[in-house]
């Protein structure tokens, strides 16, 4: 049996590293599309604004903060909350889902979830 244990900084199945997503997901519309990687890091984003609503459902972090209503502030609020890396491996560890989207590897048989 093999066992693969990715760095929390890693998004995984993504070939970018979480800090370079935070990086495209913080900066302005005018400053995105200049950034390395930008196509790529645009598919990410898209991801996070078909699941954003139900990550702050699942997981209902940051906790003792009222819940925001938009992909963009949401990120913001994660990421004052604390490092996104922490909050990636807890998010994974207690409820099997990573910052942009649930994944089978992640799955924790006793808290399954419907997709």
């Amino acid at each position: 049996m093999t066992v693969s244990v990715l760095p929390a900084g890693v998004l995984p199945y993504k070939a970018r590293t979480l800090a370079e997503a935070d990086g495209y997901f913080r900066a302005s519309d005018a400053v995105r599309p200049n950034r390395s990687w930008a196509e790529m890091l645009r598919r990410y984003w898209r991801q996070w604004f078909a699941y954003w609503a139900v990550l702050q459902h699942l997981s209902g972090w940051p906790p003792g903060r009222s819940p925001v209503r938009e992909p963009r502030a949401y990120w913001q609020q994660l990421g004052d909350w604390r490092e996104l890396a922490v909050t990636q491996a807890e998010l994974v560890s207690r409820f099997g889902l990573s910052l942009l989207r649930r994944y089978a590897c992640h799955q924790v048989p006793e808290l399954r979830l419907k997709c």
